[in-house]
């Protein structure tokens, strides 16, 4: 094998490698108290589909991050659990649930140490960003209802009286 060939298989295989470092890991929220939607919109009781901006007011948005951090190239595994930091945004913002949950992984600072991060014992990690929007259901405005009272043609100074008036 020639030395430009030793140093091409090298080269590819410190390409291949590169970004060995991170994080294995589950995301979960089975135990939240509240319903949790990537979309826009929550089930009822009854069945029926609920949408944000119609029968759902938002109520405030959020955002928190947690950091796995994972050894042996991800080998090791690990579960980032929702449950109680959401059920707690809810219960803060006096909310019924959360829609549009959005989870965003990148990098965190171990990951761009090459080529230390070729090391299966240099612990990886991953930044997970969970954002969401709290929403409760649309509460109608209470409207003041006056019944309209019956009144007759208008008397010779302006004022009206009721129709049966006199009869």
């Amino acid at each position: 094998m020639t030395s430009a060939t030793r140093a091409g298989l090298l080269a590819a295989a410190l390409l291949a490698t590169a970004g060995c470092a991170g994080a294995r890991y589950a995301v979960r929220a089975d135990h939240a108290h509240h319903p949790i939607s990537f979309s826009p919109a929550l089930p009822d009781a009854d069945g029926r589909t609920l949408r944000l901006g119609e029968e759902l007011e938002p109520l405030g948005s959020f955002r928190f991050s947690r950091t796995p951090v994972g050894i042996l190239y991800g080998a090791t595994g690990t579960t980032v659990e929702l449950s109680e930091e959401l059920d707690r945004r809810v219960d803060a913002a006096r909310g019924e649930g959360v829609v549009n949950l959005s989870l965003a992984v990148s990098n965190c600072a171990t990951g761009y140490f090459f080529p230390l991060n070729l090391l299966p014992i240099l612990p990886g990690c991953q930044v997970v960003e969970v954002s969401g929007v709290v929403v409760a259901r649309r509460r109608s405005a209470p409207v003041a209802f006056e019944p309209p009272t019956r009144t007759s043609a208008a008397s010779r100074d302006g004022a009206t009286r009721p129709a049966d008036e006199g009869r």
